[in-house]
Parts: C-alpha cells; sequence; structure tokens
C-alpha cells in the first residue's frame, strides 16, 4: 500500500483550550467555517499552539527539508461538514488530536477505512482520494508537504 497509519509516541496533541484559544485569536479571513459546525484554521495564531509545528519540522526533515503547511480540522458534532471525498496535489499527513475521525483512502480502486483516535497518524500520498467523517466531536491536523 502506499498509505500507512501509525500510532505516535511521544507528539503533542493540544487540548481543546488550546485549538479554541487559537481559533478565538485568529483573524476571521484566516479561518474557514464549514456547514454543521465544521471549522479549518489555516494559522497557528498562539504561542502555545506553536508547538504544532514540532511535528512539521520532523515531516520536512523526512522530506528533504520541504516546507510543511499545518492546518486544523475541527469538528465541534459528529454531523459536521468536512471535504468529503478528494484528493490533494501535496503529500497529507494528518494527526489526530482530540476524539474519533473516520478516515477512508481509496487506492487502486480498494477503499480502506481506519477509526483514528488521538496520537495516530496517517499518511496519504499525493493523488490518492480520502475522505473523513467525524465520530465524536474531533480535532486534527493536517499537515500538507508543499512540493
Amino acid at each position: 500500500m502506499k498509505h500507512w497509519v501509525k500510532a505516535q509516541e511521544d507528539v503533542w496533541l493540544p487540548t481543546w483550550d488550546i485549538v479554541i484559544d487559537n481559533l478565538n485569536a485568529c483573524p476571521a479571513e484566516w479561518v474557514n467555517v464549514l456547514d454543521d459546525l465544521g471549522v479549518v484554521v489555516h494559522h497557528v495564531c498562539t504561542q502555545e499552539y506553536a508547538n504544532v509545528y514540532q511535528l512539521a519540522s520532523v515531516i520536512s526533515k523526512q522530506n528533504n527539508n520541504i516546507s510543511v503547511s499545518a492546518q486544523t480540522m475541527i469538528s465541534f458534532t459528529t454531523r459536521s461538514t468536512t471535504y468529503g471525498k478528494h484528493n490533494d496535489e501535496v503529500d497529507v499527513y494528518f494527526l489526530q488530536a482530540i476524539g474519533q475521525t473516520e478516515f477512508s483512502v481509496w487506492e487502486d480502486e480498494t477503499q480502506y477505512d481506519y477509526v483514528l483516535n488521538p496520537g495516530d497518524l496517517i499518511h496519504v500520498p499525493k493523488g490518492l482520494y480520502h475522505s473523513t467523517k467525524p465520530l465524536t466531536p474531533r480535532v486534527g491536523i493536517s499537515y500538507g508537504v508543499e512540493d
């Protein structure tokens, strides 16, 4: 398989308070509000949330020091809208930070479904279709390898 899932030991995970503080500190234009209480935050706006860059640095080093972006995906309910089935033009590493997410990946006509728990990291190479569904209120951090 081209994609993989691993539990990450010793990775920084934010609390709800840290996530909400960062969301509140960001200007509105850095926040994408989706239907049914889904939110995507495109920046780090507080010092305490800057720990999100620790994993970005590790991913960058593993990819020849290429720039890595980080976006926070927040679902306040299990009905929160996500981006649905889509593919990306960059490699994506998705860290489950809070709650649970059902993560589906399509590879060679086969659908793989995973339940991600806090600390789980999934790698989806660019071009592979994938989708997420919140199983609980949840927070995930999506890292994009910008090549």
